[in-house]
């Protein structure tokens, strides 16, 4: 599919896939180890590491069924022989994301990427939760999947894979009017854990200033100016894992804040 929307491609706004048929050129000559469900990507000795505790890597998502509709969404995008070929539409499904589960030592840290909670048992945070094949410890450290949007939350992942007050990493999302976390999803995730973060503020700190003539007709018109992105910041969160005793700890860089401070811009 990719191939084909990419052969001879005269489209001005590009095929839409040129960037995928890039990665596949790389890949050439290479056996691609594919990260589907239940599957461990990285295994290290603890024998070969300072804190001499082994290191683990797993894939928790995409399963089979994820997999299979992915690709009977191609299927159905595939351009026929003879037909008029546009720019490979978009899709907004976050079917193939990988949610990865780490263990360093005893410390676990899961890593939800878009993973989203969906009815049907075979896909998403259900199909996660069924399988007897991943790692059954409780995390705590949770990336919050899907920007913290409601289509990612699962109560039973909270319940079950994540240890109480977990640190728990939000990254926001911002297109048009669509802002992520909203405030109904910071009260959500606050009421899970009181140790959650966000790794950008909602708006930039200072204003852009602008003439006083400008300013004044803005404000007749009953309008107000925002930037449209912040300033991209960081969360790190280190802990000793020769003292079993120790807890994590958190930096925060630019923009970076506790949740509770978070405001997403929408009122």
């Amino acid at each position: 599919m990719v191939s084909r929307f990419d052969l001879r491609n005269q489209l001005a706004g590009g095929s839409g896939v040129s960037e995928l048929n890039r990665v596949y050129s790389l890949l050439q000559g290479r056996v691609a180890k594919r990260a589907i469900a239940d599957r461990r990507l990285l295994t290290l000795s603890g024998g070969d590491l300072a804190h001499a505790g082994p290191v683990e890597l797993w894939a928790l998502s995409p399963s089979d069924r994820q997999v299979e509709k992915f690709l009977f969404g191609l299927a159905s995008m595939m351009p026929n022989v003879g037909e008029t070929k546009y720019r490979a539409s978009v899709r907004n499904r976050n079917d193939l994301c990988v949610a990865l589960w780490l263990s360093v030592g005893d410390n676990h840290i899961l890593l939800g990427s878009d993973l989203e909670h969906a009815c049907d048992a075979d896909i998403g945070w259900k199909a996660v939760l069924s399988s007897t094949a991943k790692p059954q410890q409780r995390a705590s450290v949770f990336k919050v999947p899907h920007h913290g949007s409601v289509t990612g939350h699962c109560p039973d992942v909270w319940d079950v894979m994540v240890t109480e007050e977990s640190m728990a990493l939000v990254t926001p999302f911002r297109k048009g009017r669509t802002s992520l976390p909203g405030r109904d999803d910071t009260a959500r995730i606050l009421s899970y854990t009181a140790n959650a973060y966000i790794t950008a503020a909602a708006q930039a700190n200072t204003p852009r200033h602008r003439p006083p003539a400008v300013e004044k007709t803005l404000r007749e018109m009953g309008m107000k100016l925002r930037p449209a992105l912040p300033d991209t910041g960081a969360l790190r969160l280190r802990k000793n894992l020769i003292d079993h005793c120790s807890e994590w700890q958190i930096e925060m860089f630019l923009g970076a804040q506790h949740l509770s401070e978070y405001q997403d811009g929408t009122g």
